[in-house]
């Protein structure tokens, strides 16, 4: 009796939902309808290399090198967790071995966008990836709308420009380094809970969404953190005369919370990443602060200014057209510091990727 009753409540509570969801989709905005359009749009836009290569995209170079070797380790090693309950802290799989946290959290071991290719059997992990990465601009599409709707945004012109980033060039270039897809869906938060600061004084979505884009990947909070700072500042003076002094001071003490929370929540990949990272080679080859704190320290104040006000590199050779470099970035935004529209064209990906993109969007800043 129990089993036909439960049954009863299932099949009223799925006609229920059914219901709701065939009067979302039949409505001329239809939310429901959107998102099936972008994840469309996003089986399109891949449809050639998803049929001719078994539903996967095999991009050259460290997407097959690193991507889907990372993916199948961090696979085994997840489900060795939940087979044995042992969490991997040392990956074996590396020569002698490396911190797993601390190595690995760049590329995929705690970003949770990397967890659902989980649900996929090991031997279809290209297949999933594949999925993962339509997601991944499907969920950017839909996290940047969220943000523009808050903003007062229109319905129309929200799902427009939702658009236009979820499938911008930074998400086409990075296809071969998946894991920074992940940073787009999660930066609108970011902005989003500086707005809800600002606007209602409260802080859990600025703190939750530093800790997300700390676990996601680590090396972008940094950037993140200082872009936001920079973001919260300008809009706090902006909206600074629609609120009392008291609030405002408020604002500041939640802010400083806020951001402290979300650093500090992150930690436990942060550490540990940046201990190993320190010590990677590539580091040896930054010279410019080394040279900096040099000739401050041995009071060469002509040869200190010179590397302040002159363009040059590592054999202090002059370049002064790459002097115009941010100014250039900034009309034709690339996706990489290797190259530019202008200089350092030796790379046709580089410099046209995010061209067709952003350039027209960027151009927009002027008039408005």
């Amino acid at each position: 009796m129990e089993l036909v009753e439960l049954s009863g409540k299932f099949q009223r509570r799925w006609l229920r939902h059914t219901r709701r969801l065939t009067i979302q989709w039949n409505q001329p905005d239809s939310f429901l309808r959107y998102v099936f359009f972008l994840a469309f749009m996003g089986v399109m836009f891949f449809a050639y290399a998803l049929v001719t290569n078994l539903f996967t995209i095999p991009l050259s170079g460290d997407y097959v090198l690193q991507q889907i070797p990372f993916y199948l380790n961090g696979y085994d090693d997840w489900w060795h967790f939940f087979r044995t309950g042992e969490f991997v802290l040392w990956d074996s799989s590396t020569y002698l071995g490396a911190n797993h946290i601390g190595s690995n959290s760049f590329y995929y071991y705690l970003n949770p966008f990397f967890l659902p290719i989980l649900l996929f059997p090991r031997a279809l992990v290209p297949q999933g990836m594949a999925i993962l990465m339509i997601g991944k601009m499907v969920l950017a599409s839909l996290t940047f709308r969220i943000y523009l709707k808050y903003q007062g945004v229109s319905e129309t012109n929200s799902r427009l420009f939702s658009m236009a980033y979820g499938f911008s060039g930074w998400m086409v270039y990075y296809l071969w380094f998946n894991h920074f897809m992940e940073v787009a869906v999660v930066f609108p938060l970011v902005l989003l809970g500086i707005e809800t600061l600002l606007k209602e004084k409260k802080i859990i979505l600025l703190a939750s969404s530093l800790f997300l884009m700390g676990i996601t990947n680590y090396f972008f909070l940094v950037s993140t953190s200082f872009t936001a700072f920079f973001y919260a500042v300008f809009r706090y003076f902006q909206t600074l005369p629609r609120r009392s002094w008291q609030d405002s001071l408020k604002i500041i003490g939640l802010g400083f919370v806020g951001f402290l929370s979300g650093l500090l929540m992150s930690g436990f990949v942060f550490l540990p990443s940046v201990l190993v990272a320190v010590t990677s080679d590539r580091v040896g080859g930054a010279w410019y602060l080394d040279r900096l704190i040099a000739t401050w320290t041995a009071e060469d104040w002509e040869q200190f200014w010179r590397l302040l006000t002159v363009w040059q590199n590592a054999s202090l050779t002059e370049e002064p057209y790459n002097k115009f470099y941010p100014l250039v970035s900034f009309l034709f935004p690339t996706v990489s510091n290797r190259s530019s529209t202008l200089f350092r064209t030796s790379s046709y990906d580089n410099t046209i990727s995010s061209l067709f993109m952003y350039t027209p969007l960027t151009k927009l800043v002027v008039p408005s």
